[in-house]
């Protein structure tokens, strides 16, 4: 049995595949979806990153969070015949700590209204 421990501010994640039912009920073969999976688990997690004084900056997110990021981030990475993804921190978009609530990262922001889907905007410090 092979383990990872990815370094700096890597996450490995173990990407969670969209169902294959569709909301109305029905089940579509596999070979029908196309969807890159942009939600997963974060399994293991690097030291953080080293700013410019060389100071460490720690990790946001930690084992067990289940995270989302952008479509085409991180490196595929085959670990005991399983999928995961390699990913810097910086390219996670939030942390899901509820259904229906993502926390922000350092870098972004959640603008909510009570009666509107919960959104991300990124603003500069």
């Amino acid at each position: 049995m092979e383990t990872f421990t990815p370094l700096g501010d890597r996450c490995l994640i173990r990407p969670i595949v969209p169902g294959l039912k569709t909301k109305g009920g029905l089940f579509m073969a596999e070979n029908c979806t196309t969807v890159t999976p942009i939600r997963g688990e974060v399994i293991a997690v690097g030291q953080g990153r080293v700013d410019s004084m060389g100071d460490l900056i720690d990790m946001t997110v930690k084992v067990g969070d289940v995270v989302t990021w952008s479509k085409y981030a991180g490196a595929p990475i085959m670990l005991n015949d399983e999928e995961f993804l390699l990913i810097h921190e910086l390219e996670l978009i939030g942390i899901y700590r509820e259904a229906t609530m993502i926390n922000e990262l350092p870098d972004r922001c959640i603008i909510s209204d009570k009666d509107a889907p919960i959104t991300s905007a990124d603003y500069e410090n």
